[in-house]
């Protein structure tokens, strides 16, 4: 996907749950981030583990959380 539209990820949570979750792309991460990077993320009153998925230029979601930080930068 072109480097411009990344504006949404779509997260799969490191805890056993079976769906993805979209988080807001946040402007200093997202020339970084890419598919199979580990990321910190905001998860009801919590911080948890998130893999990035897949991107998208739009989303549904109401009240998007941002992408809190990487965790693997290569």
């Amino acid at each position: 996907m072109n480097e411009e539209v990344k504006k949404f990820a779509e997260v799969a949570i490191a805890l056993p749950i079976d769906r993805l979750f979209h988080y807001k792309i946040p402007d200093e991460v997202s020339n970084e981030i890419a598919i199979g990077r580990r990321v910190f993320v905001p998860f009801q009153t919590r911080t948890v583990v998130g893999y990035v998925v897949d991107f998208s230029e739009s989303s549904d979601v109401k009240d998007i959380k941002d992408i809190l930080s990487l965790i693997d930068k290569e």
